[in-house]
This record gives C-alpha cells, structure tokens and sequence, in this order.
C-alpha cells in the first residue's frame, strides 16, 4: 500500500509525492509510518485531530485540531523556528485526509496550505 500526499501552498507550489506506507489500526485511530528522502514519517489520524511527526534532516512535530492554533518547531540542520498552526479544515474519510491550515511565525502568516493524502493500492 502507498499514499499520495498532494500539497498546495500560498505562493503556488503543488507538490505530490508517493510513498510506500505501512498502516497500522488501533482503537484511538490510525498510523501511516513512512520515508522520504528528509525524514522518517508518521502521521496519527484520530477522530477529530491529525497528527504529523518528521524525524531526520527536516523534524517537526505538527498537530492539527480544528478552530484550535498549535505550536510546533521546524528544525533542519541549518534553522530552528517556532510557528504556531491555525487549522481551517479537516475531512477526514475512509481512504482520503484534507488539511487546510496557516502558518504563522511572530503572528505573521507565513504561508497557507491545503493537504490532501488518499490511500493508494
């Protein structure tokens, strides 16, 4: 099984990317583990909240919750930020997730970004 993840952001960038997953169902939600060439990935699906940890050359720790702003840092090798999320929207269904939220550093946007990743087999 794989995911795509398409991105779009504020300034026009689309990105899709896919990548071969492993899918693990619990009681609480649901965890996607995988690689890229950055990180190794995870993404937590629960009811109500998303959850994205990034642990390798990029590492963040992004929590999703509707109407709610979230803290996280943004760490590579060469920065470190602290940003705060404002989620807009979340959908999540059977096979398919979509993320629009803002990113804000020093209460500025920083960028706006829709995510959506479906299941693939």
């Amino acid at each position: 099984m794989y995911i795509e993840i398409i991105s779009k952001d504020g300034y026009g960038e689309n990105i899709i990317q896919q990548h071969e997953v492993e899918k693990k169902i619990y009681p609480k939600g649901i965890v996607y583990k995988y690689k890229d060439e950055y990180s190794e990935n995870r993404i937590y699906v629960y009811s109500k909240k998303i959850k994205i940890l990034r642990k390798g050359t990029i590492t963040t720790e992004q929590i999703f919750e509707m109407q709610n702003e979230t803290d996280f840092f943004y760490e590579t090798p060469y920065m470190k930020k602290k940003m705060k999320i404002k989620t807009e929207q979340i959908e999540i269904k059977k096979d398919q997730i979509k993320i629009k939220y803002v990113i804000y550093e020093n209460n500025e946007i920083v960028n706006k970004i829709n995510i959506k990743i479906l299941e693939k087999y």
